[in-house]
């Protein structure tokens, strides 16, 4: 009895592990799709619509927390010896790369479109991506300008 409810247990969260990673693809394909479509309106119309060039941000941004996320359960699964030789740049290079495309987005904002009405939104995705980054001083000046620029 004990040993089927236990091998019941492994097999649904097997099952359940593969549906997570399932989806989070089926999310990414989804971000993908939206995300080619806005950055081509955005390029078409001159990167000149800062709405356009938030929601490339916050595109960018969920695409980097779902990869961060299939990164971080790869680096956990590592056996312990294996995972302290590992160079943490290069494993969570995608993620990163997310990351920073976000935050360049953001900052094309801040540049362009000083008296921008979502600026609280658009310091709040840069002090996230610094707080990710390790980069707490950055990040805590980022969310205070996110809270003062907020409505």
């Amino acid at each position: 009895m004990i040993k089927s409810l236990f091998v019941l247990f492994v097999f649904s969260s097997f099952c359940f592990g593969a549906d997570v990673e399932e989806r989070r693809s089926q999310i990414i394909n989804i971000i993908n799709e939206e995300l080619r479509e806005v950055q081509t309106i955005s390029i078409r119309g001159g990167e000149k619509d800062p709405n356009l060039l938030l929601r490339i941000a916050e595109l960018n941004l969920e695409k980097a927390r779902l990869y961060r996320e299939r990164e971080n359960n790869k680096y956990l699964d590592l056996p312990v010896k294996t995972r302290q030789k590992v160079n943490k740049n290069k494993f969570f290079a995608k993620s990163s790369k997310y990351f920073r495309e976000a935050n360049n987005s953001c900052r094309k904002i801040t540049r362009k479109f000083k008296r921008y009405s979502r600026m609280g939104e658009v310091y709040y995705i840069l002090g996230y991506n610094s707080k990710e980054s390790g980069n707490l001083k950055s990040a805590s000046n980022y969310l205070q300008k996110a809270g003062k620029n907020s409505t």
